[in-house]
């Protein structure tokens, strides 16, 4: 490979590790299993998820969150949490780590 691919292949990873510290998280919790209306159940861990326009509009998303957790194939995914602060210690780890803020 020649220094110049090297060197544009190191630009382009220095570029995704900056959009991955610039992408902002919003507080979220896993909306739980809803295989019936009873089921519906918050949660109490709030955790930081990737602010996206599915999140923002529908008010739910199946993204992974900071910490890597991710909903379940009967979960009804990530419900906003709008006014909450993050409580997973796993996402506050991972924000302090990119630089992130809730």
């Amino acid at each position: 490979m020649s220094s110049q691919r090297i060197d544009a292949a190191v630009a382009a990873l220095a570029a995704l590790k900056a959009q991955k510290r610039a992408a902002t998280h919003t507080p979220a919790s896993l909306g739980g299993r809803c295989a019936t209306g009873y089921e519906r159940d918050q949660g109490t861990r709030v955790h930081a998820v990737p602010t996206s326009d599915a999140l923002l509009q529908n008010g739910y998303c199946l993204t992974r969150a900071a910490c890597g957790a991710k909903p379940g194939p009967r979960s009804v995914g990530w419900s906003l949490r709008a006014g909450s602060t993050v409580s997973c210690p796993r996402c506050i780890a991972a924000l302090a780590k990119i630089g992130g803020a809730q």
